[in-house]
């Protein structure tokens, strides 16, 4: 099986916070398509990979919970940044949005960072909750977290990335801890399409080779090796995503009903089958597969 590091960012352990002012000149232009909010003109490079709507990789809103308000986030597929951050959350709401930041030290050596949240999350009041992509309560003001992620020059106090007017925003691109407690949330969704049980499928009798699970446009999807095509998928019944719980590797994986590991987030494997059908691949049991 081989790894690949473009596939598996995650799996890093986090650095000690370092400035990353040029990683995302790589994709200020490709980023540029946010909805219902444009920056200022005052405002620096650092623009245009953030969205504070609820934008799809498609350009159509995603709906909210009736309780769910917007926060600042990157737009789909933001390769994100792997410095380490974080401190004590604070937030404040103003009107449908609400910006949170993280403050580090005490007293007049405090330092206050907004924090611009990976694509998909959002928050809710009462109290303020900042809300992962598939809907989990991930932390509350007073909470303390570590971050992933990092810091990109400076940004225009009270733009749409600092409504709080902080003056320095953190680019987050997961959140790693809360509390002391492993939690490793970032950009997309760990819900899996499943088939029902008894759904009956024609499996390939070769093994599908190069398969690789990949977080593409907010969800987990699966390339194949040889072409490179990324595929919408279905599985078995009982077959979940689970973020791993590893310091050292954070890659997702896909287990079946007796939590046996079947897919690993960026590592190839030839041992699946599946069919192709309406543009989506179904991947058959493991049992049906060895």
């Amino acid at each position: 099986m081989t790894v690949h590091p473009d596939h598996a960012m995650r799996m890093k352990a986090r650095r000690p916070f370092v400035w990353a002012s040029t990683l995302l000149s790589l994709v200020v232009t490709a980023c540029s398509g946010s909805i219902g909010t444009s920056a200022p003109s005052n405002a620096t490079s650092a623009s245009a990979p953030v969205s504070i709507t609820t934008a799809s990789p498609d350009n159509a809103e995603r709906t909210l919970p009736a309780d769910g308000l917007l926060v600042a986030t990157t737009v789909a597929g933001f390769p994100g940044m792997d410095a380490l951050g974080g401190g004590t959350i604070g937030a404040e709401r103003r009107g449908g949005e609400v910006c949170f930041w993280a403050t580090n030290g005490h007293g007049s050596s405090a330092r206050r960072e907004a924090l611009v949240w990976p694509h998909g999350f959002s928050a809710r009041d009462h109290p303020l909750t900042l809300i992962g992509p598939d809907g989990q309560a991930l932390l509350h003001v007073g909470d303390e977290v570590a971050l992933g992620g990092g810091v990109l020059g400076s940004i225009e106090p009270g733009s749409p990335y600092d409504r709080c007017e902080i003056g320095s925003v953190f680019w987050v691109s997961g959140v790693d801890h809360v509390n002391g407690r492993l939690v490793n949330v970032g950009e997309g969704s760990l819900h899996l399409v499943t088939r029902p049980a008894g759904q009956p499928i024609s499996c390939s009798e070769a093994p599908l080779e190069g398969l690789m699970l990949v977080m593409w446009h907010g969800h987990l999807q699966l390339t194949l090796g040889p072409t490179g095509e990324t595929f919408e998928a279905t599985w078995p019944p009982g077959y979940r995503a689970v973020s791993n719980r590893r310091e050292d590797d954070l890659r997702i994986r896909v287990i079946d009903p007796s939590g046996r590991v079947v897919l690993t987030q960026g590592v190839e494997t030839g041992g699946l089958r599946g069919q192709f059908a309406d543009g989506r691949l179904n991947i058959c049991e493991v049992a049906d597969a060895t």
